[in-house]
């Protein structure tokens, strides 16, 4: 469950990298290249067959990086006003509680070479 969760994290990421590429001016590069960039770790976890500990690992630590680099660009948007003058701020804050869902599923979800219990 958790590889499948990767794999369609990787896709969302990549289709909103891509929109931030195409539609947002000035900030979309930043964005766009951290989505993509994140695309690609998802995707290579979420298709390897590594150890579940190592995927976990990932996982969680890319749900940390989300949920700080979300609240980050929240606070700097509504506080700073840096950019669209303290607008969409709320962004920062979607970044954010996926971050923490993908922490809660790198917790929670089983891989798919862990034993089940039966």
């Amino acid at each position: 469950m958790l590889r499948i969760y990767a794999r369609l994290l990787a896709i969302v990421l990549v289709l909103s990298g891509t929109a931030a590429l195409a539609l947002i001016r000035g900030v979309g590069l930043g964005v766009g290249i951290f989505h993509l960039s994140s695309a690609a770790i998802f995707a290579s976890v979420g298709f390897s067959r590594r150890d579940s500990a190592i995927i976990r690992g990932v996982v969680g630590t890319m749900g940390v990086l989300f949920l700080l680099s979300g609240l980050l660009v929240a606070f700097s948007m509504s506080v700073l006003g840096f950019p669209f003058e303290g607008r969409v701020w709320e962004a920062g804050l979607v970044q954010a509680a996926l971050g923490g869902l993908t922490m809660a599923c790198a917790v929670l979800l089983p891989c798919d070479d862990e034993p089940t219990i039966s």
